[in-house]
């Protein structure tokens, strides 16, 4: 995640803010039986570790114009 593909953040009710970085799709690591350019890695700013996501769920945090209306 250092040249994360998406930085979001997040405004919390209570005025705290949190920070999420999406990397693109990763290549295979075997050793953890994940198939190339099947998930991609988030970091949040309130958690010590990353998440390895699908790759199904990456559309969530597509922008398209037709949504900034």
């Amino acid at each position: 995640t250092q040249n994360p593909r998406y930085r979001i953040n997040v405004l919390l009710n209570n005025g705290e803010s949190v920070n999420y970085n999406l990397s693109n799709l990763i290549r295979e690591i075997k050793s953890l039986k994940i198939p190339k350019r099947q998930f991609f890695v988030m970091t949040a700013s309130d958690r010590p570790y990353p998440y390895i996501i699908s790759k199904k769920f990456l559309e969530e945090f597509i922008i398209r114009y037709s949504d900034l209306r």
